[in-house]
Order: structure tokens, then sequence, then C-alpha cells
């Protein structure tokens, strides 16, 4: 009996270890992107009561950036997922080298509630952004003379009270 409920959990663990995502894979399938073993709810639970570990976030601040997760599809669920790496102290304004700073993705992307959480949350307005080289301010500028969007003016006037 005891031979055969030892391997009974040498079988569970092994099966478990093999099928195991990586906790890479399991912060996407948080944000949205589909997964056949776990759906998103399961996914960000995982965030939720564990949090990222320290080589996830590193992973983000290499690979990814804030940028790329706020792009991701879902809206409720990548804030949950965000805030997990916020939590675990990573820096907002942080940037890869092919991607605009997360509060530039949110004046280009016209996204006023993306903008207004990212001020919240300590991003910083006045870094250059290194794909276009200018702060948001002056993004905001721009795109106001070029593409003028009621966002884009309550994120000007969000800007001017802070």
């Amino acid at each position: 009996m005891k031979k055969k409920l030892f391997l009974f959990f040498f079988v569970v663990v092994t099966v478990t270890i093999v099928i195991l995502p990586s906790e890479e894979r399991v912060m996407w399938c948080a944000s949205g992107v589909e997964m056949k073993v776990f759906n998103r709810d399961q996914c960000l639970a995982y965030f939720e009561y564990m949090g990222p570990s320290h080589k996830l976030t590193e992973i983000v601040a290499r690979d990814f950036g804030l940028t790329a997760l706020l792009n991701a599809e879902g809206t409720f669920h990548k804030y949950v997922l965000i805030q997990s790496l916020l939590d675990s102290n990573y820096d907002i304004n942080v940037v890869t080298s092919n991607q605009a700073l997360p509060l530039v993705s949110a004046v280009i992307q016209d996204n006023f509630t993306m903008f207004e959480w990212l001020l919240s949350r300590g991003a910083d307005p006045s870094l250059s952004d290194p794909l276009t080289e200018k702060d948001v301010r002056q993004l905001l500028y721009v795109y106001l003379d070029e593409k003028p969007t009621a966002n884009r003016h309550k994120m000007l006037e969000l800007l001017n009270r802070s």
C-alpha cells in the first residue's frame, strides 16, 4: 500500500512539473493570451496570491516592458497583473529598447484610462521617450495638433493639474 501511495504521489508531482507552464507564460495568460491548461482568472490568481518572482520582473524589464503588457488584450486583468509587478518594486518608467514609455503608449493609443492609471502609480511625464525623443507633454502637443481627441485634451488637463 505504501509503495502504491508513494508511486501515486511521485507520478502526480512529476506530471505537474512537466506540464507546469513557465511564469512568463502564466503572465501572458493573465494578461489575456489564451492558454490551453488554465484560463485568465486562474493565471491572474497566481499573481494575486504569489506575486511575480524576481526573475519574472527581470524578464519583463529586459524583454517586454510594461508597454507590451498594457497593450495586451483585456482591461482589468492587465492592470492587476501590472500592479503586482509594481508591488514587487518594478520601475514603472523602465522601457525596453524597442518600445515607448508606458505613458507615451497611452498617448499614442488615445487611452485616458491607462494614462491616468500610470500617473497615479508614479509614471514620470517629464522623462524623454527614447523612440520619440519627446516627453509626454511635448508629445501631447504634437498629437493635439495632428490628431486631437477628447481623451488627449483630458490627458493634458490632468498633467496641468499635477
